[in-house]
């Protein structure tokens, strides 16, 4: 089962600015969006154990 990725209009528009000046993180970025549109919450890779937004953000607030 594969998952659609939307792009907010500020995230479209970083994305041309990325194509012009880093094509490599432009083709880096383009990889990870059609990972996450394959495996939206596991990802691929290396396996570990998941993080929730939550706990991120609480961790980057503490």
């Amino acid at each position: 089962m594969s998952y659609s990725v939307e792009l907010s209009p500020d995230a479209a528009k970083d994305l041309a600015k990325l194509r012009k000046s880093e094509p490599k993180a432009f083709e880096k970025a383009l990889t990870l969006l059609d990972e996450l549109a394959v495996h939206p919450r596991t990802g691929t890779g290396k396996t570990r154990v998941s993080i929730s937004l939550c706990d991120v953000l609480l961790r980057a607030c503490a």
